[in-house]
């Protein structure tokens, strides 16, 4: 099941990524529609104006248009003025729903913020944040907690253009036992996204860690947990030790 709407069942009202200063600045996740928009917020931190480029991609990898207040297209340019700043919305009514992940092609003098937010009829619109993954890595491990109704929110992104990688999942729990494995390949530039509960049902009421590894790409990760409706991220460990 798509994570946005995933995270609707889980009474989740939204999510953000936020970029920082230098290198790939992956927002391993976007979404717009069904109550869902995506918000970018560029700001240029040098005294000298820069340009900027946005390119959205869907989960094949090929180019996908979303619409936003700078224009409908899958890749949106602009300049930043001297310590200026830019926000860039989708423009949450897209049909069907139309999810993705985004890169910020910049210097290292402009930073950002995208914001998932939630709108529904009658209620208060929600949002929130969480620290985005800018490294190059192609291995990574994260605790999950599946107990009491809990669920765990993953997005995955190949940022290697031109190249597939097979992504390889292994799943362990507290004493470090593992319970299952899995594999998928994600396409160069590819992207995908799912509940860990949803996907494997065996882990559901179970605590443990989860291993993301692959080999010949770099790869970005999102994972946030859920639990009656409120969430908080969860940070990538210990990449470096396979590097």
């Amino acid at each position: 099941m798509k994570l946005a709407l995933c995270l609707a069942l889980l009474g989740v009202q939204a999510f953000a990524a936020e970029a920082i200063p230098g290198g790939p600045s992956v927002i391993p996740h976007v979404v717009d529609g069904d109550g869902w928009k995506t918000i970018f917020t560029l700001v240029n931190l040098d005294s000298s104006a820069v340009s900027f480029t946005l390119r959205f991609y869907a989960d094949n990898g090929t180019p996908v248009a979303f619409p936003t207040t700078s224009g409908t297209s899958s890749t949106i340019t602009g300049t930043l003025a001297a310590r200026g700043s830019m926000t860039i919305e989708t423009s949450g009514t897209a049909v069907p729903l139309t999810e993705g992940w985004a890169y910020l092609d910049t210097p290292r003098t402009i930073g950002g913020t995208a914001i998932f937010r939630r709108v529904i009829s009658g209620q208060p619109n929600y949002e929130s944040s969480e620290a985005l993954d800018t490294g190059l890595g192609s291995h990574f491990e994260m605790p999950f907690d599946h107990l009491n109704g809990a669920a765990t929110g993953f997005a995955i992104v190949n940022q290697t253009a031109g190249t597939s990688g097979v992504i390889s999942l292994v799943f362990r729990d507290e004493s470090g036992n593992q319970v299952l494995t899995d594999s998928f390949t994600l396409v160069g530039l590819g992207h995908n996204a799912f509940t860990l509960t949803q996907k494997y049902p065996q882990l559901i009421g179970l605590r443990g860690t989860f291993e993301v590894s692959t080999t010949g790409v770099y790869i970005n990760l999102l994972a946030l947990h859920f639990l009656n409706g409120s969430f908080t991220s969860i940070t990538p460990l210990a990449s470096w030790l396979w590097q």
